[in-house]
């Protein structure tokens, strides 16, 4: 018999309100802090938007508002260059 597999509770449900292809922030209703979200948490968005694709899991790569973030299509420890994904508006 294999081992037991502890999947861990979703931290928090955002929902995406806007992407920036200028700034390549991504805007949330929520406020970020209220969720305890930092940069290096990983996400996956539910449908594709922004030119973010549904069921790929992305980083945050740094908080840059009360509702705004920026994302890394890699682990932070591979992304030493921090560059952001190309998002769509």
């Amino acid at each position: 018999m294999g081992r037991p597999l502890k999947i861990a509770k979703a931290q928090a449900l955002l929902t995406l309100t806007a992407t920036d292809a200028s700034t390549e922030e991504i805007t949330v209703s929520q406020t970020l802090a209220n969720f305890g979200v930092i940069a290096g948490m990983p996400f996956v968005v539910a449908s594709n938007v922004g030119g973010l694709v549904a069921g790929t899991t992305y980083w945050v790569l740094q908080v840059t508002g009360a509702s705004k973030f920026t994302a890394s299509a890699t682990d932070l420890s591979s992304n030493v260059n921090r560059t952001p994904v190309n998002l769509s508006g």
